[in-house]
């Protein structure tokens, strides 16, 4: 029986590792970077290996008088169960996916409030892509089920990173467009001043775009001095730039995971989490996500 046991748990690591290979790379340069992100994080089969991550600290709300400081707790059990739950004194929110239903619920002075029904597909696919970016950036993590391709960007980081305006981000979305049609140059686009600005055909070494479905992309920016992931930004629908950074790392059962995770656009943080505990590969079941 034992050994059926580790046979099995066996298995299901390996096939987790293999997927993590599996990913669809358009070029080695992004393979590249993710390679050395595993390695920096601690190992690409340490890394592989992850099916279940639990973490709780504190999360930093914008409200109308102030940041509300909350208890929060994210539980991840890969595949397809995530739950962020935020407590304050006044109510919960709790908002996340298992398969295709939404967890994604608010209660608030003895209300309670679900999404409508019209937006749950919405929603989960919302979250998905959340726990994705979540886990990309705090441990260089790619869950197997989610069908992702990765892309180089040229040049500088700053040079191509889409602006805050929606006709900024459909400029970018033009010149990769190009790039990846083969062009070996491209005309210096114009800046949101007017001004031209210079654009490289040079793969940059330290970041990818991750397109997740169509019309939804995010970049992976990487510590050019530890090839750590340090920022995720994108735009988003109102096509404000949105940028996620992971910092405070600590060594965490052989991972070396962020511990301060915050969210901003237009200046502002939008999401702050200061982590005091994470657990990798704890006990979860599908209980947790009720």
């Amino acid at each position: 029986m034992r050994r059926l046991i580790a046979s099995g748990l066996c298995a299901v690591a390996c096939a987790t590792v293999g997927a993590q290979e599996s990913l669809d790379f358009k070029d080695a340069n992004a393979r590249e970077i993710l390679k050395r992100g595993r390695i920096a994080i601690g190992g690409v089969d340490a890394v592989g290996h992850v099916q279940a991550i639990v973490l709780q600290g504190l999360s930093r709300i914008p409200a109308n008088t102030g940041p509300v400081e909350c208890e929060l707790e994210i539980r991840i059990l890969l595949p397809d169960r995530y739950l962020r739950i935020d407590r304050a004194p006044f109510g919960e929110k709790r908002s996340g996916f298992e398969g295709r239903q939404s967890l994604s619920v608010i209660s608030e002075r003895g209300r309670t409030t679900l999404p409508p029904e019209h937006l749950v597909d919405q929603i989960v696919q919302s979250e998905r892509e959340r726990m994705l970016q979540l886990l990309l950036g705090a441990a260089a993590y790619l869950s197997p089920r989610d069908v992702v391709t990765f892309r180089s960007v040229t040049g500088d980081v700053g040079s191509v990173q889409p602006q805050g305006t929606a006709d900024a981000g459909q400029r970018a979305a033009v010149r990769r467009n190009q790039e990846a049609a083969g062009a070996s140059t491209l005309s210096p686009p114009a800046s949101d001043s007017g001004a031209r600005t210079y654009v490289s055909t040079t793969p940059n070494p330290y970041s990818f775009d991750v397109s997740v479905r169509p019309g939804a992309a995010f970049r992976y920016i990487a510590d050019p001095a530890t090839f750590l992931p340090s920022r995720i930004t994108y735009i988003n629908a109102n096509g404000d730039e949105v940028t996620t950074t992971f910092a405070e790392r600590r060594a965490t059962e052989g991972l070396n995971l962020a511990y301060r995770i915050t969210t901003m656009s237009r200046g502002k943080i939008i999401d702050d989490l200061l982590l005091d505990h994470i657990a990798v590969n704890p006990k979860l079941t599908k209980d947790d996500f009720r």
